[in-house]
C-alpha cells in the first residue's frame, strides 16, 4: 500500500493508504471506487478525486511493504537487506487484496 496525501480547501492535510493495483518504471496505479449514498460523497480522501483531472498532482509515498516478491520464489527484505531464497511458497489472498496481488505475477 502506499499513502495518498491531500490538502483539502481548508487548509487540512489528510492521507489514507491505498492498495497499488499496478507499477511500471513510471506509473502508479490505483483503483479507487467513489461512493454516493443517498447522492452524498461519503469518505475522509475519496471525494476529493472526484474533482481530480488527468494531469493533476497528489503526493503519493513509497509502498509501505517491508518484503517484495522478485520472482522465482525468491523475496527481498527491506529489514535485513537482502534477497531470501524459499524452497516453498504459498500465496494466499481474497476479497480486496485479490487485484495487487494477482499483478505480482
Amino acid at each position: 500500500q502506499s499513502k495518498i496525501k491531500l490538502v483539502d480547501k481548508d487548509g487540512i492535510h489528510k492521507e489514507k493508504s491505498y492498495s497499488i493495483v499496478h507499477k511500471s518504471n513510471d506509473l502508479i496505479s490505483f483503483i479507487i471506487k467513489i461512493y454516493y449514498p443517498g447522492g452524498d460523497i461519503k469518505g475522509t480522501i475519496t471525494p476529493y478525486f472526484d474533482n481530480k483531472n488527468v494531469g493533476d498532482f497528489l503526493e503519493i509515498s513509497e509502498p509501505r511493504s517491508r518484503c517484495y516478491y522478485i520472482g522465482n520464489a525468491e523475496f527481498f527484505n527491506k529489514d535485513f537487506d537482502a534477497v531470501i531464497h524459499a524452497k516453498n511458497a504459498l500465496f494466499v489472498s481474497g476479497g480486496t487484496g485479490l487485484v495487487p496481488f494477482l499483478d505480482i505475477f
